[in-house]
């Protein structure tokens, strides 16, 4: 028999400030909110725009090792970056494809949040 603890609304706390608020919605603070696909998306199309090997996206992207290779494939599958080179000394490069996008992605997001 499992034993589940007895919550009576009298127990219950809540934290009306709007941190409380904002916690108890699953918002995070500004500045550590979570990054969209997106934005991801967009930072490796900028990193990328002069050629840019995988070490180099990863810290300027703020990624792993492991996390970057799922981004990349997509970027590379739909033609917005090409692999340079072979073997250890691949570089990335942005298309012309790809800085549309970006370029799109950035219009959008001055379109919704103006400085």
């Amino acid at each position: 028999m499992v034993l589940m603890p007895r919550w009576d609304q009298e127990d219950a706390v809540f934290d009306s400030s709007s941190e409380g608020v904002a916690a108890a919605l699953g918002i995070r603070k500004e500045g550590t909110m979570k990054r969209s696909r997106q934005e991801i998306f967009s930072q490796i199309l900028d990193i990328c725009m002069n050629g840019a090997n995988k070490t180099r996206i990863v810290y300027l992207a703020n990624l792993n090792f492991r996390t970057v290779n799922p981004y990349l494939d997509i970027l590379i599958k739909n033609q917005h970056l090409i692999e340079i080179g072979k073997g250890e000394q691949i570089l990335y490069q942005t298309t012309k494809k790809g800085t549309d996008l970006l370029e799109s992605i950035n219009k959008v997001n001055s379109t919704l949040f103006p400085k």
